[in-house]
């Protein structure tokens, strides 16, 4: 068969959803319980934060941590207008977070007793603000360490999790600033 294009359609094993070649992630892994996205590096948290791909945060995705990641380069990320104040210069927002109201992570991370340092958030006018804005009651964390960093929302936020919805934290931990 001829190589994909950006516009042929793929489609993993196991997960219900096709997806344009264009949308991949670039991430080792398929997503499966048995072959979880690999979660290496920066670049790679960044994909599973902004790609978007209907479904990626969706029930029966699987992500793994497979090294310690330092987030320090997220302080700045995202230069836009941080506080909604047209009167303040843009600023970093740094990390986009990972699930929000609208598209809740429902997925399950394995951190594997790695962590992720020096994460950055700064989104004084947002709600739901961490490493994951909002956990859906399908969603499980575990063994996951959030070390430093600054994290600033305006409502439902942390460093590791801004609002949890019945979903599962398990061993896992985060340290820094939060406001």
């Amino acid at each position: 068969p001829a190589a994909p294009t950006e516009l042929s359609w793929m489609i993993l094993d196991g997960v219900a959803f096709p997806y344009l070649a264009w949308q991949d992630m670039g991430l080792l892994g398929q997503g499966t319980e048995s072959a979880p996205f690999q979660i290496a590096t920066l670049d790679d948290l960044r994909a599973l934060s902004e790609t978007p791909i209907v479904g990626f945060w969706s029930v029966g995705m699987h992500y793994e941590l497979t090294a310690n990641i330092d987030a320090t380069d997220t302080a700045s990320w995202n230069v836009g207008d941080h506080d909604n104040n047209a009167d303040t210069a843009d600023q970093a927002m740094g990390f986009s977070p990972i699930g929000n109201s609208t598209d809740q992570f429902q997925g399950t991370v394995n951190g594997a007793g790695f962590t992720i340092t020096g994460l950055t958030i700064n989104r004084l006018a947002s709600d739901f603000v961490g490493l994951f804005g909002y956990l859906g009651e399908s969603g499980s964390i575990s063994a996951l360490g959030v070390e430093g960093g600054s994290v600033k929302g305006y409502r439902y936020v942390g460093a590791l999790v801004g609002v949890n919805y019945q979903g599962t934290i398990t061993a896992s931990y985060a340290t820094g600033s939060v406001s």
